[in-house]
């Protein structure tokens, strides 16, 4: 199973950065809730385990960690096999959104 790890830089404080996080979980259920399932998160202060499931002719499970400090955000997790010749792009696809979202 492919491993992704990705660590974000951000200027923002740790509260700050965990708050952003938290507020797009609502936001990308709207937006990709015809695509996404059995969205789940479990934070524990400034880290968090989370879940959901793609559907398709193949649905996929995703999950993985996110972990905030006050310099960064670290997000890794196992993708399925049939995503291993996509993770480079998978990487920065999450790269790129998450310097956005803590821009």
């Amino acid at each position: 199973m492919p491993q992704v790890k990705v660590s974000i830089p951000h200027h923002l404080s740790q509260d700050g950065a965990v708050t952003r996080i938290k507020n797009l979980v609502p936001r990308l259920k709207q937006k990709y809730g015809n695509r996404i399932t059995d969205v789940r998160e479990r934070w524990d202060g400034s880290a968090a385990e989370f879940g959901f499931r793609i559907k398709g002719i193949f649905p996929i499970s995703v999950s993985g960690q996110l972990n905030v400090s006050e310099e960064s955000v670290t997000i890794s997790g196992n993708l399925p096999a049939i995503a291993g010749p996509f993770q480079g792009e998978i990487e920065e696809t999450i790269r790129s959104e998450a310097e956005k979202l803590l821009s």
